[in-house]
C-alpha cells in the first residue's frame, strides 16, 4: 500500500503540537484541512487515530505506537535533505579518477590530498592504468576525470588541458655515461637498453630519435611502467629513457638522471566524457587540478 505523504505530515503534526490548530499553523493549511487529511490517514490505514470529544484529539495508543515509524520516517526524509544540501556545499560527493602509472606516484597525490584537505567529505577512488584503458574508461563513464596521453582527437572525450614532461637518460650510478653532461643516441649505440613498451605513446617519440640519428638500439628489454625501466636500471640491466618527473623518484644512490637530446617528450591531458552531465565535484576538481599543475615547474603547459 502507497500511504499519502501529506496525511502523514498532517498525523506527525498533531502528534507533535498536540491539536489541530497548532498542526494547521505548521503546515500552513487550515484547520478542516487537518482535520480532513486525519481522517483520511485514518480511513487509509484503517486504523482509529484519535479520539474526539469537545472538539479536542486525543491520541490512542495505536497513534502513539505508530509515531515512532512515523519519527523514523521523517528522519529519513531529513538525512535525504541533509545529503542533498551536503552535495550542493561540497560536502559530500563521489570522484573517480583514472590515472597513468608515472603520475600517481607524485602529481595526482599531490593534487588529491591538496583537494581533500579542502573537501574531506567527497569519498574518491584512484584506478591505476595504463593510457588506453584510462581514456576508454573516462569515455564509458567509469571515471569522471582521467590523466592520460591520447593521440588523438576523440568526438566522446573533451581535453580539459594538456601538459608537458621532458624526458632524461637514466644510467647506473657508476656508469661512464653519468659524467655526460648530455646523452644522444649515438652515445647509446652499444649500451643495453630498457625500452619503454612499444605501445605507449612515449616509446613511439624515443624510436624516432634513434632513427633520426640512424642508431639501431639495443633493446635488451621493454618494460612498463617507466619506474620499472628505472628500477632496472639501479639493478645494472642498462640504461632507460624515461620522464624526468618518474627518473627524480630515485635517489642519486640508485641511478643517475642526464638531459636526453633531441628533446623527447611525455605529454599527457586531463580528460573527461564529451556530452555529459558535468559533475559539481570533478568541476571543482578539474579546478583545483590546473592551479596545482600550473605551480609545478616541472610540468609544462601546452
Amino acid at each position: 500500500m502507497t500511504v499519502n505523504q501529506r496525511r502523514v505530515e498532517a498525523f506527525h503534526a498533531v502528534m507533535l503540537s498536540g491539536s489541530i490548530t497548532s498542526a494547521a499553523e505548521k503546515l500552513g493549511i487550515s484547520q478542516p484541512a487537518v482535520s480532513r487529511l486525519i481522517s483520511d490517514f485514518e480511513h487509509e490505514i484503517g486504523m482509529k487515530l484519535f479520539s474526539r470529544a469537545g472538539g479536542n484529539l486525543s491520541p490512542t495508543e495505536d497513534a502513539r505506537s505508530l509515531l515512532d515509524d512515523v519519527e523514523f520516517f521523517f528522519r529519513g526524509l531529513d538525512g535525504v535533505y541533509q545529503a542533498a544540501q551536503d552535495i550542493k556545499a561540497m560536502r559530500k560527493g563521489v570522484l573517480r579518477l583514472g590515472v597513468m602509472p608515472n603520475l600517481a606516484l607524485d602529481v595526482v597525490p599531490d593534487i588529491v590530498s591538496s583537494f581533500l584537505g579542502s573537501n574531506p567529505k567527497i569519498k574518491l577512488t584512484l584506478d591505476v592504468l595504463a593510457a588506453p584503458n584510462i581514456v576508454n574508461g573516462v569515455a564509458a563513464r567509469h571515471f569522471d576525470i582521467g590523466f592520460a596521453q591520447i593521440p588523438e582527437s576523440r568526438p566522446d572525450i573533451e581535453r580539459l588541458g594538456s601538459y608537458r614532461l621532458q624526458c632524461v637518460c637514466v644510467v647506473p650510478v657508476n656508469h661512464d655515461l653519468a659524467r655526460l653532461p648530455l646523452i644522444t643516441p649515438k652515445d647509446l649505440k652499444d649500451e643495453n637498453i630498457v625500452a619503454l613498451s612499444r605501445h605507449t605513446l612515449v616509446a613511439h617519440n624515443i624510436r624516432q630519435a634513434f632513427l633520426s640519428a640512424n642508431v639501431s638500439p639495443n633493446i635488451t628489454l621493454e618494460s612498463q611502467p617507466s619506474f620499472a625501466a628505472c628500477a632496472l636500471v639501479g639493478k645494472g640491466v642498462g640504461v632507460a629513457i624515461v620522464d624526468a618527473l618518474t627518473a627524480s623518484h630515485f635517489g642519486s644512490e640508485v641511478l643517475i638522471s642526464v638531459p636526453f637530446e633531441p628533446k623527447t617528450t611525455f605529454d599527457f591531458h586531463l580528460i573527461r566524457a564529451n556530452y555529459s552531465s558535468k559533475s559539481r565535484v570533478a568541476d571543482e576538481f578539474f579546478q583545483h587540478t590546473i592551479s596545482v599543475l600550473e605551480k609545478n615547474t616541472a610540468i609544462e603547459v601546452i
